[in-house]
Order: structure tokens, then sequence, then C-alpha cells
């Protein structure tokens, strides 16, 4: 995630922690990370604004600013769970109030990363989400 200015915001999933991790991949002063997420070979970064990969919805957040970030946490039934962070999404709020989730598995239950709209929870999960 790109900010105006110069900040460059990196997320993923961390599947030993049952989580969304977030990390700065450029500061204002134009300083990287070791590890690009640009120079990784398996993504594929998409403008919100490209007209074959994105929509609307999407491109509705360019220029907005984030106006809140709530961290999502899931509740388990299980003794799995009980020693690790479970922070299974990061909810942004821009200032229009348009949401959207930087997601651990949030759509189908799974250990993969997707930033997917609130609609897109799988609704037996939804029910066990903390922060919403």
């Amino acid at each position: 995630m790109s900010f105006d200015s110069g900040l460059v915001i990196g997320y993923r999933s961390q599947p030993s922690k049952n989580s969304v991790t977030i990390w700065v991949e450029k500061n204002e002063a134009a300083e990287t990370s070791e590890e690009l997420a640009e120079e990784d070979n398996e993504l594929y970064p998409v403008d919100a604004r490209d007209a074959v990969y994105s929509n609307n919805f999407w491109a509705r957040f360019v220029g907005q600013r984030i106006s809140n970030i709530t961290i999502l946490k899931r509740s388990y039934n299980s003794a799995l769970y009980a020693d690790i962070a479970n922070e299974i999404g990061l909810l942004f709020e821009v200032e229009d109030g348009s949401r959207f989730i930087a997601s651990h598995g949030l759509h189908d239950d799974s250990d993969d990363f997707s930033v997917i709209k609130e609609s897109q929870i799988d609704n037996e999960i939804r029910n066990q989400i903390q922060g919403l």
C-alpha cells in the first residue's frame, strides 16, 4: 500500500501466528526493507484503478485518507490456538466510510492472504471475529 508521503506498507499472512502481519517496505526517506515485496517473483501488484484486474470498489480508495485501522481477532474453541496471536485481519476504513480487510483466510478459512470486502467474509467465521 503506497501513501502520498512515499511510505509503502506491506502485509501478508503469517500462518505460524494465524495472523496478518504488516511492515514498512519503504519509509518517507526512501529507505527500504531488506526484502522488498516488489522484487518477489510470486507477487503481482495490481493498481486499484486497473480496468482488467480491478473494479470501481477498489478504485474508490485511491486518494482517500485512512481514518481508522482495526485489528480483527478470531476466537477459537481449541487449545491449538490459545497461545498465538489470531489477528486474522486488518480492517481499513477511509474518510468516506468505505472499508476493506487485509485478511488471513477470512474468505475461506485457509492460511491464504487476501484483500477482501467485508461481504466476502465466510458467514461461519464472521460470528467468531472480535472487532467487526
